[in-house]
């Protein structure tokens, strides 16, 4: 038997089709081949600064994932620490008057105002945050410093978050700043991360 491609009658003989995946894994090649740079400088700074742009995204996600989390759960610590450090003084005011001067003192030197609505409880049904990072850190952090039933509305104030605490004779209201809760530097450093990316591939 020959080993032609032609047979003994000098008819061609008809070659096994190509497979039909092979056939796309090529064409997926192609595609792959066009987006890529072809003279030898393109290919030579993609290999110079492909490196460290990944670098660099990769360093600024664990560093925007970890300082993040630190600076508002320390953030969210802060604010539950003074709250449970004036519940704990309101025990000692007896009348409405020392009421007053207690939340005013605490106003000036926490920036958390509070009111008081006396005999009033928090519906049973109530969500205690929403879904947000800040509100999530924040209610971990009343759970631990103060362990009363809460609230928390990050819809009460562009500026502010309102937060409801129950107590055994009343409910207290504490409005938030959210400068105390939220720091922008996270923001300001993946700006700047992008920001050096695009000097390096201009």
């Amino acid at each position: 038997m020959s080993s032609s491609r032609i047979d003994s009658d000098g008819k061609p003989v008809a070659l096994p089709a190509r497979p039909a995946a092979a056939a796309r894994l090529d064409n997926h090649q192609r595609w792959y081949k066009r987006i890529l740079p072809r003279s030898l400088y393109g290919r030579s700074l993609l290999i110079i600064i492909l490196p460290l742009v990944l670098a660099q995204l990769i360093a600024t996600w664990f560093f925007y994932d970890r300082h993040w989390e630190t600076v508002s759960r320390r953030l969210s610590a802060s604010v539950a620490a003074d709250i449970a450090f004036t519940l704990d003084a309101l025990g000692y005011a007896d009348n409405q008057e020392q009421r007053d001067q207690l939340f005013a003192r605490a106003a000036a030197t926490t920036e958390l105002y509070y009111g008081f609505r006396p005999g009033e409880k928090l519906p049973t049904d109530i969500r205690r945050s929403g879904h947000s990072l800040l509100e999530e850190d924040l209610a971990e952090a009343l759970i631990e410093r103060i362990g009363r039933p809460f609230s928390i509305d990050a819809d009460f104030d562009p500026r502010d978050i309102l937060i409801s605490i129950e107590l055994d004779n009343g409910v207290l209201q504490v409005a938030a700043p959210r400068k105390r809760l939220f720091t922008p530097t996270t923001y300001i450093f993946v700006l700047w991360m992008a920001g050096s990316s695009l000097v390096l591939l201009a």
